[in-house]
């Protein structure tokens, strides 16, 4: 290993470590919610109670895992409105592959947007989505190849969506950790923030839509970070999933 490759991967420890510290000590975990009923981040000394997750994890309009499952597979969802004709979720057996992967490790890996030209949209994603709302975790998925640099070479998007977690307010604190992480990689190319807040659209009252709208309407409140090679995209989405969402592969260090 290069001095270099060393120095490296001691800045990638440091800063997953600061990640770390955000997410067990400044926060409470994902799963709990405001005095609003929408979840959120919040200081630890704020009470908190069993049946504050099951209140969230009982939104009215957030998909059961059973209805997810059901609709990926083409079947009528039990609940009425949880799938839409106009919005692909069935997966076809390559995709049921790398749903089921996608399981375990909490992200999604996606050739390009997984865009299918049959069905006019990216089943995958949609039922991933859906997958992150029932469970109420961050949306985290690499897309491989999606487009090409302005040197004319392919790079990867990791996409972190908050949406499923319905709320409007994104920690700040904790994108910063999140894109000071990022830029710990050596290929990253950048950061962008699309957020409610960085765009500049929060709206007076966001929150009626966020708990009153499945999913698959919600506009996506992502961080998307891009690399010019497919390990670092990985390893970034890792990461992030063991912290955020209780992935369970730790992140690995080139």
């Amino acid at each position: 290993m290069s001095f270099q490759t060393f120095l490296q991967s001691v800045n990638i420890i440091y800063w997953m470590f600061i990640l770390f510290v955000v997410r067990a000590h400044s926060f409470v975990p994902i799963g709990l919610h405001s005095p609003n009923n929408i979840p959120c981040w919040r200081s630890p000394t704020s009470k908190s109670s069993t049946s504050s997750i099951t209140r969230l994890l009982s939104n009215k309009v957030r998909p059961t895992l059973d209805d997810v499952e059901r609709i990926s597979r083409g079947q009528a969802a039990k609940r009425r409105g949880t799938g839409s004709r106009a919005v692909p979720h069935r997966l076809n057996a390559a995709e049921r592959i790398e749903w089921q992967i996608a399981k375990q490790r909490r992200y999604l890996q996606l050739r390009g947007t997984g865009y299918r030209n049959e069905r006019g949209d990216s089943p995958l994603a949609n039922s991933w989505r859906n997958y992150c709302d029932a469970l109420a975790i961050p949306c985290i998925s690499v897309r491989r190849g999606v487009r090409l640099s302005s040197t004319s070479t392919l790079v990867e998007d990791c996409v972190i969506d908050f949406s499923p977690l319905r709320t409007a307010s994104v920690d700040a604190f904790q994108l910063q950790a999140i894109a000071t992480v990022a830029q710990s990689f050596p290929t990253l190319v950048d950061v962008k923030d699309y957020t409610p807040e960085a765009l500049g659209l929060l709206e007076e009252d966001p929150l009626i839509m966020l708990e009153e709208t499945v999913i698959w309407r919600i506009p996506m409140i992502r961080l998307v970070a891009t690399f010019g090679e497919r390990a670092d995209s990985k390893r970034f989405a890792q990461g992030v999933a063991a912290l955020l969402c209780g992935g369970e592969q730790p992140i690995s260090i080139p």
